[in-house]
């Protein structure tokens, strides 16, 4: 009812007060952060499914074909962890969907052939110009490991500052550099790092169904996102 005028709330008031509702609850919501700890290292992560939030780091959703996963990785008792994207497998027990962590310049590198009539494509995922190349995705693809390097968010930890994009490159750099910038550091370390995984599993599965598997320098473990 509407308060002032005794009558049924418009429709416009009404959908607007709905939106206005959702977007304070869902600001409300802090992260889910879960975490995993191994003999010499500790890992604290979160899913990426959130399509407006890949849009927002990247300026681009990644055709709706990817998850990101946010990770820290801290090294316990000053121990050294080499971290390679093949090392970390994110699964959906939903449907067996699978992926290892995929590097910027495999999701988007500059080899790119766009598929035409049962043509075949080489180089990344999507076109530098930001275009999709593929239709469907290719799940279950292993990852094409790039040169390793220390490009990502660098030390720190907490869950807290870790990596964007400036707008400014949001803008005018290429998507494998801006997917560069904000990846976890690849290489060896004794310090925290922090920064993105990429994974090619569709974002349509329920937390409760994805699995991040670890098996590494540190040993092996699993970091599941079902809710406790």
């Amino acid at each position: 009812m509407n308060p002032l005028l005794g009558g049924p709330m418009p429709r416009f008031f009404t959908a607007v007060f709905a939106v206005f509702s959702v977007c304070l609850l869902s600001a409300a919501e802090p992260p889910v952060w879960v975490t995993a700890e191994l003999a010499d290292v500790a890992f604290k992560a979160r899913l990426v499914r959130d399509v407006s939030e890949m849009q927002s780091r990247l300026g681009n959703d990644l055709d709706n074909e990817f998850i990101l996963v946010e990770i820290e990785v801290r090294p316990l008792y000053n121990s050294e962890v080499i971290i390679r994207r093949d090392d970390f497998l994110l699964r959906s027990y939903q449907n067996n969907e699978r992926s290892t962590a995929q590097s910027p310049d495999r999701i988007a590198g500059e080899a790119v052939l766009v598929l035409g009539d049962g043509g075949t494509a080489g180089g990344g995922v999507f076109a530098q110009r930001n275009e999709p190349v593929f239709g469907g995705g290719v799940p279950g693809l292993g990852g094409v490991g790039g040169p390793g390097g220390g490009i990502g968010g660098g030390g720190g930890g907490g869950g807290e500052g870790l990596p964007t994009v400036t707008e400014e490159k949001r803008e005018t750099g290429t998507l494998a550099g801006r997917l560069a910038e904000i990846e976890l550091p690849i290489g060896a370390t004794r310090e925290t790092v922090h920064g993105f995984l990429f994974f090619q599993v569709r974002p349509k599965h329920k937390p409760k169904n994805l699995v991040l598997t670890y098996d590494g320098s540190a040993g092996e473990c699993k970091i599941s996102f079902k809710p406790k």
